[in-house]
């Protein structure tokens, strides 16, 4: 009897350990960066781009870039793996993460949660994309992330800022060389 209780703990243990394997492995898709992808979103007059350039055949750079007239432009970095996670970053929070730019949307289902505080709502469309859209808190207050379903390419958000004015922002994808069409 004891044998038998054992063999069959092995066995629950066994099937519980590939079951998290595959859960895990969902998210395991490459991300589809290229050398010299460029990706240019804008929130009112303000342009954000994003360039991505190889290292080598299993990791990326990306440099978020928005450019000031008055002040110095502001400038992130994120090193980034095959599978579109940040190793190295000058922004620490995203490291561990999903890039800014990409998350492999066609794997996530409505409910899935991911990186810190990021929860898949529901499957839309917004402006002309077919999305997936996850909701986070930020400093902008709650906000509504996009990700194109078929790329999982960022493109856009919608936030209403806390503030007394109730102020909106939409932040959207202008101009691209991936395989995705742009809001303009």
């Amino acid at each position: 009897m004891k044998k038998f209780k054992y063999s069959l703990m092995l066995i629950f243990i066994i099937s519980l350990s590939l079951l998290l394997l595959s859960c895990s492995e969902r998210y395991k898709e490459p991300a589809p960066f290229f050398d010299d992808l460029y990706l240019e979103y804008k929130l009112g007059s303000v342009r954000t781009i994003y360039n991505v350039e190889k290292i080598d055949n299993n990791h990326f750079k990306i440099i978020e870039k928005t450019p000031w007239e008055v002040f110095e432009d502001e400038i992130e970095e994120y090193f980034v793996d095959f599978y579109g996670k940040v190793y190295k970053s000058s922004f620490k929070d995203w490291e561990g993460g999903f890039s800014p730019i990409w998350i492999p949307a066609y794997a996530m289902e409505i409910g899935d949660t991911f990186d810190e505080g990021y929860q898949v709502i529901r499957k839309d469309t917004w402006k002309k994309w077919n999305v997936a859209v996850v909701k986070r808190q930020s400093l902008l207050g709650e906000a509504e992330f996009y990700y194109e379903i078929n790329t999982g390419f960022w493109v856009g958000y919608f936030a209403k800022v806390p503030t007394l004015s109730r102020k909106e922002h939409t932040k959207v994808l202008v101009n691209t060389n991936a395989d995705i069409p742009v809001a303009e």
